[in-house]
């Protein structure tokens, strides 16, 4: 459905050119990009101008622009979920984006500005967190509760029934067996193969997934 306001995308780097072309796919017309870095103001990404920075938004005011964080989540980054609380602090909506491949079940719940990718999968009965990412062909299977600021990067598998906390990012390729439960702030590595619930805070690598620092 076509929002009544313009779309811009917070972020003019990797994550924010998908976030875009997922939008456009969608039918969606995105008015282009705002971006901190000074020397990208007057280019172009994806044929969208680079309008300027946050003082862009602000001269027309909240009322006027719907806003897609384009931020990534890379893992232990906390830049997109700082972006997004202090855009909401201000007035601002986030919409939420799907690209048109995804696999979705009628009953899943998001939150505001969740974007789930090209290909991926979320199950009947699924929680997915505001400003969370199920990126490119992620799955998420049934009943399966993800917190808010979370990451499921492209590849990655999460079994039913999983709970995962806030800020966790789950790397690319890796797998989280059924039922178990992710704390918050975790990052579990590339290709991993989580087989027991993780403590918060806890960065994990390998197969069968061990701890390799904390971050608590």
């Amino acid at each position: 459905m076509t929002s009544p306001k313009s779309i811009i995308v917070v972020g003019a780097g990797g994550h924010g050119k998908v976030a875009a072309a997922t939008l456009l796919r969608a039918g969606q017309s995105v008015s282009g990009f705002i971006d901190a870095n000074p020397a990208l103001r007057g280019q172009s990404l994806l044929g969208l101008p680079i309008l300027g920075d946050d003082e862009f938004l602000t001269r027309d005011g909240v009322d006027n622009w719907l806003l897609v964080n384009g931020i990534g989540g890379a893992g232990g980054s906390t830049l997109r979920k700082d972006i997004f609380l202090r855009l909401k602090f201000l007035g601002y909506s986030f919409a939420s984006i799907i690209d048109p491949s995804a696999v979705i079940s009628h009953d899943v719940q998001l939150g505001e500005g969740v974007h789930i990718f090209a290909g991926a999968v979320v199950q009947p009965s699924c929680t997915i967190g505001e400003n969370s990412i199920v990126n490119t062909k992620a799955s998420i299977d049934h009943d399966g509760v993800l917190g808010p600021h979370v990451h499921v990067a492209p590849g990655a598998t999460v079994s039913g029934s999983v709970s995962i906390g806030a800020e966790t990012h789950i790397g690319t390729g890796a797998s989280v067996r059924q039922g178990l439960r992710i704390g918050e702030g975790v990052v579990i590595g590339v290709g991993a193969a989580v087989v027991c619930d993780i403590a918060a805070g806890a960065t994990v690598v390998g197969v069968p997934a061990k701890p390799l620092i904390s971050r608590s």
